[in-house]
């Protein structure tokens, strides 16, 4: 059987139709209405996604997202709160989440987005498995960038990076094609798995969050660079050199 998505979500109406749309794509789900038992099952692992509300007993939903990052837990997080401001959308992304959606949500874009991420998801996995198995390098350095496609890890000048999936999948494709230009529409098919205009504005903010992650200077990176009209690129060797 599939693991589970787990729905933290503390209204039970709420989280029966959650659990009904999931059910119609085939796929179980276990469900919590607290915070801090939410973290504990999530790191228990096992699961598939969690759906998670910020608004909890117990603990605050950003807060179980920044302890499961803490924590080093990679399994995708999609955040459906009645906190929609940019505001919250930014920090719940900034935070490690891989998606965010604002109630009310229409069940049938949950069951889009759930559906493209968990794509997402296995398909990142089976590239992950065909790297393994081939030549491809075990590490790309870049200047004091490292990163390491096969264990999933990253440093800067030696000390470790901590990166949600969303943000390493992007880094380890910029640095893996140095130089090269990817517009917002190949980093969406290539990261996001889907060919969603309206995902867009998600490349925009996991790239500023990844700058805020990896660059000594993000308003003046060094790294991830953008090309305007055009979308963003890793900086070739030679540029990080000078730099």
């Amino acid at each position: 059987m599939d693991a589970p998505v787990l729905i933290v979500e503390d209204d039970p109406d709420t989280a029966e139709q959650f659990g009904a749309v999931l059910g119609d794509e085939g796929l179980p789900s276990e469900r919590v209405a607290d915070g801090r038992e939410a973290l504990r099952c999530a790191i228990r692992g096992g699961y598939r996604l969690i759906l998670l509300d910020i608004l909890l007993p117990g603990m605050n939903g950003l807060e179980v997202l920044r302890q499961l990052r803490l924590q080093r837990v990679g399994t995708p997080v999609m955040v459906v709160s009645a906190r929609g401001t940019e505001i919250d959308r930014v920090l719940g992304l900034d935070l490690g989440a891989d998606d965010y959606l604002c109630k009310p949500v229409s069940l049938v874009e949950l069951r889009t987005r759930v559906k493209a991420l968990l794509r997402s998801v296995e398909r990142l996995a089976g590239a992950r498995a065909d790297r393994a198995s081939s030549q491809s390098p075990s590490r790309f350095v870049l200047g004091a960038l490292e990163v390491e496609p096969h264990s999933r890890r990253a440093w800067r000048d030696g000390v470790e990076l901590t990166l949600s999936a969303r943000e390493f999948d992007l880094l380890a494709l910029l640095v893996g094609s140095p130089g090269r230009v990817f517009s917002r529409a190949q980093l969406l098919e290539a990261v996001w798995n889907t060919h969603l205009s309206a995902y867009e504005d998600n490349v925009n903010t996991h790239v500023n969050r990844l700058r805020n992650r990896v660059e000594p200077d993000p308003a003046n990176p060094r790294y991830v660079l953008t090309v305007r009209g055009a979308g963003y690129r890793s900086a070739a060797p030679d540029e990080v050199v000078k730099a």
